[in-house]
């Protein structure tokens, strides 16, 4: 497959999958403020809605991505590496901690976390602090998992070299998407809950949570195709 040329503005260039994906970014956006212009008039369709809840649409369909993404990393884990090389095993990292995030959107655990982390508060409780919202799980985990990412990117690098288009797509994926989940998220401790910077701010992380992951997934598919590894009916077949 001929890499095509890395154009943000080319909408011919994004595959028919990815262009589905970032529709149903949108639409989950879309119907959650459809939702709130309409006064929520059904507290069953806004809990299942609401892009700042668990448990509900947002959260699952965050979820799945995540599976997609690890399951296709996987994939490409499983297809190239060699059994009698220890360092190609180091490619099996990154789908196993997009499974596991993908297991966190469900069961919580970064949240749990930062409810335990309060106890490193001078008084012991974040209220009163200058992190309310969240807690500090964007320092106690947030800048481990960079770290921790940046050393398994090392092990998945001669993977991606020459591939222009993928590691562009890789780059830009992790950033919109921890920009959001740690960046943005940070802005909720500083503003009002209620109001319509509280509601652009949910937006803004949420949606770009969801497009990051998208591109990732838009990466992989690409990693793929470069390394002329492509899925039949539910196999998997390198050329």
């Amino acid at each position: 497959m001929r890499m095509m040329p890395f154009k943000w503005l080319d909408c011919c260039s994004i595959p028919n999958s990815i262009r589905r994906l970032l529709f149903m970014d949108a639409a989950l956006v879309g119907l959650y403020l459809l939702d709130r212009a309409l006064g929520r008039p059904y507290w069953i369709v806004t809990r299942l809605l609401d892009l700042n809840g668990e448990a509900n649409i947002p959260a699952w369909y965050s979820s799945g991505q995540l599976l997609v993404l690890g399951l296709l990393l996987g994939l490409f884990a499983a297809t190239t590496a060699s059994h009698n090389d220890k360092r190609s095993r180091g490619v099996f990292a990154l789908p196993a901690l997009c499974l596991f995030l993908s297991l966190d959107e469900v069961a919580q655990i970064h949240e749990w976390v930062g409810t335990k982390s309060d106890f490193l508060f001078v008084h012991g409780t974040r209220m009163g602090s200058l992190f309310p919202a969240t807690g500090l799980w964007m320092f106690v985990l947030g800048l481990p998992f960079i770290v921790v990412v940046a050393h398994m990117w090392r092990a998945f690098a001669p993977a991606v070299s020459g591939r222009q288009q993928v590691v562009r797509l890789y780059v830009v994926g992790f950033l919109v998407y921890v920009g959001s989940a740690l960046g943005i998220e940070t802005l909720a401790n500083f503003i009002s809950v209620g109001g319509v910077a509280s509601l652009v701010q949910v937006v803004a992380e949420e949606l770009g949570e969801m497009v990051g992951v998208t591109l990732l997934v838009w990466a992989t598919l690409e990693l793929l195709a470069s390394h002329h590894i492509h899925i039949e009916k539910g196999t998997a077949r390198a050329q």
